[in-house]
């Protein structure tokens, strides 16, 4: 750092010499730490003015050429910052808890994410993660940040800017808050244990529907060579999703498709947030009640006119990143064995690749010199079939729904800032309804009613793809 010498106080104004002056206690050295940490506190504007008059030796109108403003402009710029520097450097700075005791954020979306995968490749380090934790409540200052956080407004500038412009920030006046619904550990819990006895009941009547009209479903699944124990995998999910969403679409305030808004670099979505749950503040009961309750997804996407749609739970793993890496080659070599047109003579180069990849990573297997899927592979008439036997118990677990919906917007909403009601539907009510499948999964699971897990097929144990016959 250069030497200051002292010429005029901070006190004097306006009238600027161009000798580098400064109040000469600045230089005390116990006082050099504080004046660099209020530098970090100053806005982009005054920040680069006194860097560039006292640190680079710059003229008025030097650094009015510089920023493409003018010089009385500059000396307004000094004039300010330099009272706010002798403002905190008298002051306490009051640091928040997130600056020394960082908490963690996971996003999931309704909807599609972007061609560069936002908003979740914005999200994935800690200091937006924690950013967007401070500024949800209510509007903050990037100062006020700065102080929450720990981290000089240089750095914290981008940071902003970049959750900005991929629409998870929003700005009001000279702040800016956190654009989408962010649940805490305690609403989580409140609302797991409030709904916990509906929830059983709810359970309880999709898996006993499932088993009384088992041979119906085989039957409508007879060319799937899957036992009953592998396919209850597809079917509990595939259940309280059909029925979670025609309670959604008939009485919530849920997005469409095409109601979704349109993002940044091709995405389509509403975003929802939760606090990472601290195993170390919770009892073992609290961490498995919340453990056997969410999952990530559903997935889906659509190549050739092939849907291949996945989820995944803490039973498998939360991952399902390498089914969403399958690509044209290999979603058609799926369709070809399961509609037992895969000819071994007339295969490419690239789907003889296909298949081994699949063989090593568990999706694709071979008995008796033939290949078999370890997934579902449906017509789309198979699926709306299912979705109609599903559908057949709408009526009895209507209250169900009704009970939940009720708890969960009565324990939520009143936390939830003003601007973000709107999305409460479609981003915590459809949390918590969908959320049961994760929960059914693990009652079924530990009763035997679900095929084993083992490493190698766990991810796609989560996972069906569905197309046209091949008649259609």
């Amino acid at each position: 750092m250069r030497k200051w010498t002292h010429h005029q106080s901070l006190d004097e104004v306006w009238g600027i010499s161009c000798e580098r002056e400064i109040d000469a206690a600045l230089l005390e050295a116990e006082e050099l730490q504080l004046l660099r940490r209020e530098l970090s506190f100053l806005s982009e504007s005054h920040r680069k003015t006194i860097v560039y008059y006292y640190f680079h030796g710059k003229s008025c109108g030097d650094i009015a050429e510089l920023l493409g403003v003018s010089p009385g402009t500059v000396k307004w710029r000094l004039f300010e910052a330099r009272k706010q520097l002798k403002r905190g450097m008298g002051e306490m700075r009051n640091f928040g808890e997130k600056s020394y005791n960082p908490s963690r954020l996971v996003i999931g979306i309704n909807g599609k994410q972007g061609n560069d995968d936002s908003p979740f490749s914005l999200t994935d380090r800690i200091i937006p993660q924690n950013l967007l934790l401070a500024a949800y409540e209510r509007p903050k200052t990037i100062e006020e940040l700065s102080e929450e956080l720990g981290i000089a407004r240089p750095y914290l500038e981008e940071e902003v800017q970049l959750l900005l412009d991929g629409e998870l920030l929003r700005r009001t006046a000279d702040a800016v808050q956190t654009d989408f619904i962010i649940i805490d550990r305690a609403q989580i819990l409140a609302v797991l244990k409030e709904i916990r006895e509906c929830t059983d009941q709810f359970i309880e009547r999709v898996i006993t529907h499932l088993e009384i009209n088992k041979d119906r479903i085989m039957n409508i699944l007879k060319n799937v060579d899957l036992s009953w124990e592998r396919l209850l995998w597809l079917l509990i999910p595939d259940s309280i999703g059909t029925l979670s969403g025609k309670f959604m679409n008939e009485n919530c305030s849920w997005h469409s498709w095409n109601e979704l808004p349109i993002r940044p670099h091709g995405g389509r979505w509403i975003c929802t947030g939760g606090e990472i749950f601290d195993r170390s503040q919770h009892t073992k009961e609290e961490i498995d009640l919340v453990d056997n309750w969410f999952l990530i997804g559903p997935y889906s996407s659509t190549i050739d006119g092939i849907k291949m749609w996945c989820i995944s739970t803490v039973l498998l793993g939360m991952d399902y990143s390498s089914a969403k890496q399958l690509n044209k080659t290999d979603y058609q070599i799926c369709r070809k064995i399961a509609f037992k047109t895969l000819s071994s003579d007339a295969l490419t180069d690239i789907e003889k690749e296909a298949l081994v990849k699949g063989v090593e990573q568990g999706y694709i297997r071979k008995i008796n010199g033939e290949f078999q899927l370890t997934f579902p592979l449906l017509t789309n008439q198979q699926v709306e079939e299912l979705q109609q036997t599903a559908l057949e118990l709408y009526d009895q677990v209507l209250d169900n729904n009704w009970e939940t919906y009720r708890k969960v917007k009565q324990l939520m909403q009143p936390r939830i800032p003003v601007h973000l009601h709107s999305s409460f539907d479609t981003s915590v009510t459809s949390l918590f309804l969908f959320g049961r499948v994760s929960a059914a999964l693990v009652k079924a699971y530990d009763a035997g009613m679900l095929s084993r897990i083992d490493e190698k097929n766990k991810t796609y144990l989560g996972v069906y793809m569905s197309a046209a016959a091949e008649n259609a």
